[in-house]
């Protein structure tokens, strides 16, 4: 779990984000599947994730081929794309801690966690 979160930081914090970035920490995510079960926001950061990688090459288009959009619409398509990746890491991690309570009281399955 910990090169998930340090391999997920890393592409987190990636100014201008590439496939290669994320491809590592997409595929650590697979090993951890069964967090799926726990997680609150998957559908959200998964839907965040598809629209900010569909922005940004065609807010980069826009930029830089047409000429009739700027900057700020590719940081914009960025921050999505971030966001996206924020809500997953910090879900993940949520669904992870959930994961180990269930394990140590098996009463609590089933039960919303307070994390106090």
């Amino acid at each position: 779990m910990l090169s998930l979160v340090l391999t997920g930081i890393t592409a987190l914090f990636k100014p201008y984000p590439s496939a290669g970035d994320v491809a590592p920490y997409m595929g650590l995510l697979l090993a951890y599947a069964r967090l799926t079960a726990h997680m609150r926001f998957g559908v959200l950061s998964t839907y965040l994730i598809i629209v900010g990688a569909t922005l940004c090459p065609l807010f980069w288009h826009l930029w830089i081929i047409a000429g009739s959009g700027n900057a700020n619409f590719f940081f914009a398509g960025t921050l999505l794309y971030g966001l996206g990746h924020v809500f997953l890491l910090v879900d993940t991690l949520q669904a992870f801690l959930k994961e180990r309570a269930i394990e140590l009281d098996p009463s609590l399955a089933g039960k919303p966690l307070k994390m106090e």
